[in-house]
């Protein structure tokens, strides 16, 4: 490293010049957050601290700020030897001097602060001076003021104690592996402008330099940067794709630290060894050695090897390694757990005579000695089938919570081995091959799914035997695919263990190296010579095929269009990619003067303007592809089969089919458990297709049925098409298909396209205006979609006339031909939550329940269709989303999984389904306590208490604790329907529970529950308290109900339902109350009125029981 020369004399410019990563400083603002985010900030080195502070340069610095040239020998001294960082930091914040005018260093150095006094923090001042100066500040670790600080200006301290992290950079040794560091501590990692960032379900692995005064890690061979002052690191950055909460987040990096330390400490060659893990803020990442060679899959693509003995000989090293590397993994009763192509990285640094590199098995985020990593994996996982394509054939077991062995990664590692036999012998492009085989499937797995069993797949099977055709009978190529069919690629109880593999590996190794025929004989000569040469490079860019267009690599990983807004429009009549182009981008808020540059998103397998903007470009394969995938493409459909047609329904029968049998989202056998709604539109069949509405008992009808879930919409009675008394016993006899709404007519036609029989639609199998079977059947809703085969969700329809198998938006394509086949651009559609979360259906009271209890729907929204249950989102794209939100109204048993998600905190799950269905909308007011009658049943049930008007026995005092978020009317309920004023159910508009903490309050039983096994009618009684507080306080502290009152203590009462069980600062306690006021026509009748936290004082001593209604 060449060195760096001093500075005559120490300035902010001189140190800014000094600064590592010093460019940043005028990069724009989205890329400084964007570098920040990778830990790349500006920072002063240790070598450039040591070369800037020296006695010229401090001596001509001082002269200019001490008063006395006699204190320059000694205040020199102090601060080269004592204090470099305190000296320079006071230079970078412009603190030369206090508010006395003293020169700070010396005041410093007579209080004895020096670098060693570093690091230090703000904090706030107990007592702000008259000047208004809000801190002091004192040591990271401890309380005590340092006092040398105490005359500065409040603007300097604070800086001063900001910008100390330039040049605290720390220095990462091999004696330590874990590192915890404040959050504004600048990392010694050095930008690398053009440097790969890899994105996955676990998190961000981006390429950084590591400062080389920073680290002592001499025995990982870091190899140098060309800059000379840093060396090449892969940094992870952990991150479960935003679906986990901080507590996931910390799980998974301590559990995958602890097994970076064991592979570590077994410095096996074939294992990545980690640098070190370090906690920062709230950042979780790790530091590894950067792989230049990338992994396998690149090494398979690009490799210029021809077969011969020498490759032979490395190939058959490299699994026996990785074999033993997993051995020992496995001795230390941890799993890997996701071992792929993409997990084995190629390192070049220590290269054999014939230049061939190491492999080594890396990414253990997934490595696990207990079973929940790979339960959340599945959780996370997308529909990239290389993701999955590794699993053994009991991964359905794991999922269902079956234990989770070691031979796990032994299958993965036959499927590894099995491709790294293929391109051996075949080449890269026989085993893209392969694999398109096995997309083609429908399951991209090395095993399929016959009927319950789960058998190795027909394609591994001819692969295999394609290879024992080829090679010798008697050759190490031979006993490796026979090692792979007998012994890895078995069913589990057949599958041998990590230490017989390695066993029989060495075996092969060893023949090799005593036999030459054996491990390349005459016969492997010929088949050398078919072998396909590397990938010939395709151009995978766009032509340049108009003066007006640009040649863009749409499959590289950032993209630079050189064009602007602007110039897609002028060049579109032209250009059918800047039409295509044009098209989408100008949906976007954007400058149509700016330059469009797009990045890739392996999350949502698309093109956005940057990380984290809503994605706007899919890029699809075709299965016949022949290219390298790239990890943004997935093999889908740009094009959708027409609403309704015969293509669509195959795919929706497929989505069943899959569902029913792998999944166990519903029974086996839909329509046995006795559960039939009471009447059902019978649909007929395909040779007959009959409509009438049935009675289920009268006809003894059992089966599978349809439910669907639509809008009703704001129509008159004229428009609306339902059952009535009147009407009942003709529609019994036949339902004039052209009479019913179009939505209606779509429900039938697809209820025929999925082979079955019945359907129920709410309108017709009510009877409406009929309030004693409306009673009866509301009650019922939770058994109605519980039990349906499935639900069909008209997601995008307003009312029942505008239906939803009609012409859908029309989606922007565009084909490019490769020599390796198609690729195809598409405007991006797949967004459950625009579609459906967002959708109109979605905003609707009464669909919330119908959702949340169905096991399985099929959601039609004017794009495209979605299916969704137990095990995930698929798209009529053909990819697979996955989220938490959705997984929690789309679990098939609802609400087990909002039971796991919130755990200890189930009250949560409660509060967080009673808040969200206090937003959506109803036509009528007055169902506001029916359209959630199913739920809350199923509540009920689900924790074994009564739930009445929006409350659950369970929680009763702190579900009474809700607050409207703002004013709202009472509902106008008939008498026969009253629901209690101290329900949010009496209420129209949002409401939120007050944030109680756990274990911190005491209930005071002054409010006596209810439940019982009399039928009640919502009242009860509590203990009402005079108000002892001012109306401002009150109107801070609490929160009215209706919006035609003011909260007046005079003459309101309060119910204190619970009492904190901490003090307050000052010695008041917390009351969580319940406002009431008198019903004027009874004496002891009482209603709720608002609700809040206010004090102890503010609580009059005497009470009285009353009457809550």
């Amino acid at each position: 490293m060449e060195k760096q020369k001093p500075p005559q004399k120490i300035t902010y410019a001189a140190i800014t010049r000094s600064l590592t990563n010093g460019e940043i400083l005028g990069a724009t603002d989205e890329e400084q957050v964007e570098w920040k985010r990778a830990h790349c900030e500006p920072f002063m080195s240790r070598v450039a601290i040591r070369s800037c502070v020296q006695q010229v340069p401090v001596k001509a610095t001082l002269r200019k700020i001490l008063d006395d040239d006699r204190d320059i020998d000694k205040v020199t001294e102090f601060v080269v030897e004592k204090a470099p960082i305190a000296f320079l930091n006071i230079t970078f914040v412009g603190a030369a001097r206090d508010e006395n005018g003293e020169p700070s260093i010396k005041v410093l150095q007579k209080h004895g602060f020096s670098d060693e006094s570093f690091p230090i923090r703000t904090i706030p001042k107990k007592d702000i001076d008259a000047e208004g100066d809000p801190y002091d500040i004192c040591g990271a670790n401890s309380d005590a003021i340092l006092g040398c600080f105490s005359e500065w200006d409040p603007i300097r301290k604070f800086e001063y104690a900001k910008q100390q992290w330039t040049f605290l950079a720390p220095v990462f040794v091999e004696s330590e592996f874990e590192y915890k560091f404040k959050p504004l501590c600048r990392m010694p990692f050095v930008c690398i402008p053009d440097g790969a960032v890899l994105r996955g379900a676990f998190g961000t692995v981006r390429q950084l330099g590591l400062h080389i005064d920073h680290q002592d890690l001499t025995s990982f061979n870091l190899k140098l940067r060309s800059d000379k002052q840093s060396t090449e690191v892969a940094v992870k950055f952990m991150d479960i794709n935003s679906t986990g909460s901080a507590s996931d987040v910390e799980k998974f990096y301590a559990k995958e630290g602890t097994t970076l330390r064991q592979m570590r400490d077994m410095n096996d060659p074939h294992l990545i060894r980690a640098i070190a893990a370090y906690s920062k803020g709230h950042d979780r990442c790790f530091i590894f050695p950067w792989a230049e060679g990338g992994n396998l899959d690149n090494f398979w693509r690009t490799d210029q090897s021809k077969l011969d003995q020498s490759l032979v000989i490395w190939a058959i090293k490299q699994m026996t390694g990785l074999s033993g590397g997993i051995w020992k993994l496995h001795e230390k009763n941890t799993r890997h757990g996701d071992i792929k192509p993409a997990n084995i990285l190629y390192f070049m640094d220590s290269m054999d005579r014939n230049d061939r590199g190491t492999l080594k098995i890396a990414d253990v985020g997934l490595a696990k000695v207990h079973e929940e990593y790979t339960k959340y994996r599945i959780a996370a996982s997308t529909n990239r089938h290389s993701s999955e394509r590794y699993e053994p054939p009991e991964m359905p077991g794991y999922i269902r919570g079956d234990p989770i062995p070691r031979v796990y990664d032994v299958w993965s590692l036959g499927c590894v081995f099995l491709e790294f036999t293929v391109w051996l012998i075949f080449g890269w492009d026989r085993l893209l091959e392969f694999r398109q085989d096995l997309v083609a499937s429908n399951t991209g797995k090395f095993w399929e799914a016959v009927g319950k069993a789960t058998p190795r797949h027909h394609m591994v099977n001819k692969i295999i035997t394609d290879v024992e055709q080829t090679v010798p009978a008697r050759s190490a190529l031979a006993d490796l695919i026979k090692l792979i069919s007998k012994d890895l690629l078995v069913p589990k109880v057949d599958r041998a263990d990590a230490k017989k593999i390695v066993e029989k590996l060495r075996h092969i190794q060893e023949k090799c190296g005593k036999d030459r025929s054996y491990c390349f004989g005459h016969a492997l000569v010929a088949v050398a010579q078919q072998r396909p040469g590397p990938a010939s490079g395709i151009p995978d860019s766009l032509p340049d095929n108009t003066a007006s267009s640009t040649s863009v690599d749409f499959l590289s990983t950032n993209m630079d269009l050189e064009r602007s807004l602007d110039d897609l429009e002028h060049s579109s009549s032209d250009c059918r990619m800047c039409r295509f182009l044009f098209r989408i981008f100008s949906k976007s808020l954007m400058n149509p003067t700016q330059t469009l540059k797009l990045v890739t998103d392996s999350e949502s397998y698309s093109l956005s303007f940057s990380s984290g903007d809503p994605p706007l470009i899919s890029l699809y394969l075709e299965p016949d592809y022949m290219g390298q995938s790239p990890f943004h493409a997935q093999f889908g459909l740009p094009i959708l089969p027409a609403a309704g047609s015969s293509q669509q329904f195959r795919l929706l029968n497929q989505w069943i089919h899959l569902c029913d049998t792998t999944h166990e989202c519903i029974s086996k056998q839909p329509g046995t458990d006795g559960i039939m709604p009471t009447r059902l539109i019978d649909v007929g069949t395909a040779q007959s297709p009959s409509l009438r509405l049935i009675e289920t008992k009268e006809e003894n009808t059992t089966g599978a049925y349809i439910a669907l879930s639509h809008c009703w919409g704001r129509l008159t009675r004229e428009e609306r098409f339902c059952t009535y008394i009147d009407n009942l016993k003709s529609l019994k006899e036949s339902i004039p298909f052209d009479k019913l709404p179009k939505t209606f007519r779509d429900a039938v036609t697809v209820t025929r396209g999925l082979n079955t029989r019945y359907l129920w639609i709410d309108s017709l199998c009510i009877i409406q205006e009929d309030r004693e079977d409306w009673k009866l059947e509301s009650a019922r809703m939770e058994d109605v979609f519980n039990s349906a085969y499935c639900t069909i969700a008209a997601s995008s329809s307003t009312s029942s006339l505008d239906g939803f198998l009609g012409d859908r938006e029309e989606r922007a394509v565009i084909g490019i031909q490769t020599p390796k086949g198609p690729i195809y651009l598409a405007e991006t559609i797949d967004n459950f939550q625009k579609h459906v979360e967002q959708g109109i259906l979605n905003t609707r009271g009464w669909v919330f329940q119908e959702r949340a209890l169905s096991r399985r729907t099929i959601h039609f929204t004017s794009t495209q269709v979605y299916w969704e249950c137990g095990q995930g989102i698929h798209c009529e794209t053909l990819a697979q989303l996955r989220n938490r939100e959705s997984a929690l109204l789309g679990d098939s048993n609802f609400p087990t999984y909002g039971l796991q998600k919130y755990k200890d905190d189930s009250i949560r799950l409660v509060e967080y389904l009673y808040r969200t269905y206090s937003r959506l909308g109803l036509t009528n007011t007055t169902d506001r306590s029916k359209a959630i009658l199913g739920l809350q049943k199923r509540l009920g049930r689900t924790f074994q208490s009564t739930a009445e008007y929006g409350v659950l026995s369970a929680y009763f005092e702190r579900l009474l604790l809700w607050q409207v978020e703002s004013p709202q009317k009472r509902i106008m309920y008939p008498e026969a329907e009253r629901v209690p004023s101290w329900s949010w159910m009496a209420f129209m508009g949002r409401i939120h529970y007050m944030d109680i903490p756990f274990g911190k309050v005491a209930w005071t039983g002054n409010v006596k529950k209810p439940f019982g096994d009399v039928a009640w009618e919502g009242r009860m009684q509590a203990d009402a308290h005079e108000l002892l507080i001012s109306r401002a306080d009150l109107e801070e502290r609490a929160q009215a109900d209706l919006s035609d009152m003011q909260l007046d203590p005079v003459g309101l009462r309060c119910v204190v339902v619970g009492t904190s069980k901490v003090d307050n600062q000052d010695g008041t306690v917390d009351q969580y109350v319940l406002l009431i006021r008198q019903i004027s026509s009874h004496a002891a009748s009482y209603e709720r009125v608002g609700a809040g936290i206010i004090l102890d004082i503010h609580v009059g001593q005497g009470c009285a029981t009353v009457d809550l209604v």
